[in-house]
């Protein structure tokens, strides 16, 4: 089984915990789940305006998650990035890119007409059996992990633009 919630509107990580909480104890109110064998908090970036591409995003970023874009040597017109962290039994999968008119870097996100820029960070944990009381707590400490290494990947201009 597989169950998520996507919105692209919430005020924050509390309020969108939240929600999922609720929508989980409705699950719950049908359905015994004994264990969850994963849990993950996604969060995605997307700039599409034109002023924020480059060279801005060199602005807003440091050069570790701007891939090809911090070669001068050339005009980048596609670059993708994609590391795995691994902190204690958390994972975190970032991948971002600068991508043309209707490319993606997973199919789960939708295209877009216009140049765009995507940060996509994936925090999860795996295991044989996560308790399901602990599901909101657990949530918390990925929307932690993500949005913490979100912070480190700004610059003072990133962190005044995405405030």
């Amino acid at each position: 089984m597989f169950i998520a919630l996507e919105t692209s509107r919430y005020t924050d990580h509390t309020e969108f915990i939240d929600k999922f909480g609720a929508l989980f104890d409705a699950l719950l109110s049908v359905v015994k789940i004994p264990s969850l064998t994963r849990l993950g908090y996604r969060y995605t970036n997307r700039l599409t305006e034109s002023e924020d591409m480059p060279p801005k995003l060199m602005d807003y970023f440091v050069p570790s998650i701007l891939g090809g874009l911090g070669d001068n040597s050339s005009q980048v017109v596609q670059t993708v990035c994609e590391t795995l962290h691994k902190q204690g039994g958390k994972y975190l999968m970032v991948r971002s890119g600068l991508l043309q008119p209707g490319a993606v870097i997973d199919p789960s996100l939708s295209p877009v007409r216009d140049k765009s820029w995507v940060i996509d960070l994936d925090a999860y944990e795996e295991s044989a059996s996560i308790d399901v009381a602990e599901i909101r707590d657990k949530a918390v400490g990925l929307s932690a992990l993500a949005s913490d290494h979100f912070r480190t990947l700004l610059t003072e201009q990133g962190l005044e633009r995405f405030q």
